[in-house]
């Protein structure tokens, strides 16, 4: 049962930055400043698995950390590091 009164994606403005960025899951993986050094581990480890993967776009790199089983660890433990640091501002 889904408690809180749904917000339009178009609504949803990151609490963390100030430029009403959407916060949807690209902007939650690629581009929120809140979880840039959780971001960076996240990609060094991927960047240790796929020597090429500094080289790709974001939109690219955004599929390649979701598209890949691989990934699936990394991606799980980034999002739970990210949870507890939003917990920490009570915005969970």
């Amino acid at each position: 049962v889904y408690k809180r009164q749904r917000t339009s994606k178009d609504k949803r403005y990151c609490k963390f930055c100030k430029n009403e960025s959407i916060e949807d899951e690209m902007h939650f993986v690629l581009n929120c400043k809140m979880y840039r050094s959780k971001r960076q581990k996240l990609f060094n480890t991927i960047q240790n698995k796929n020597e090429n993967f500094s080289k790709l776009d974001k939109m690219e790199k955004f599929l390649y950390i979701m598209q890949y089983q691989s990934n699936m660890d990394d991606i799980l433990s980034f999002v739970a590091q990210c949870s507890e640091l939003r917990k920490k501002f009570d915005l969970v």
